[in-house]
């Protein structure tokens, strides 16, 4: 990771947009980082030694150490929240049409079983 940071960053590559800003934009943008560490801490609980473990979130431009164009992750971070926004929202649509499907589905059953009891009865 370093080395693809170091050869494809913005300032190897002149200050264009790249895929390095891109990544750590959207590490911010999902809140989810690529790298996690655990710490271990020992706490004294009612006179026993209690063993904590902690997951800690490294960001891709802490785990490489390669220095990052702020402006350039910014400008990603407008466009992919965009995106999430677009796709979220898509999410939504096709979870109600689905929800809209089975409720007709459900509703077409009820009324040949309906149907069915009433022809039956005659």
């Amino acid at each position: 990771m370093t080395n693809a940071a170091n050869w494809y960053g913005s300032i190897a590559t002149n200050g264009e947009h790249t895929d390095y800003e891109m990544m750590i934009a959207l590490e911010e943008v999902v809140n989810h980082t690529m790298f996690f560490k655990t710490r271990t801490t020992t706490e004294t609980v009612d006179g026993e030694k209690v063993k904590r473990r902690e997951t800690i979130k490294v960001s891709l431009s802490d785990k490489t150490g390669v220095p990052v164009d702020e402006v350039a992750v910014r400008r990603w971070k407008m466009i992919l929240h965009e995106r999430r926004e677009q796709l979220l929202e898509r999410k939504r649509i096709e979870a109600e049409e689905k929800a809209a499907k089975k409720a007709q589905r459900e509703k077409s059953k009820t009324a040949a079983f309906i149907d069915t009891k009433t022809i039956a009865m005659f």
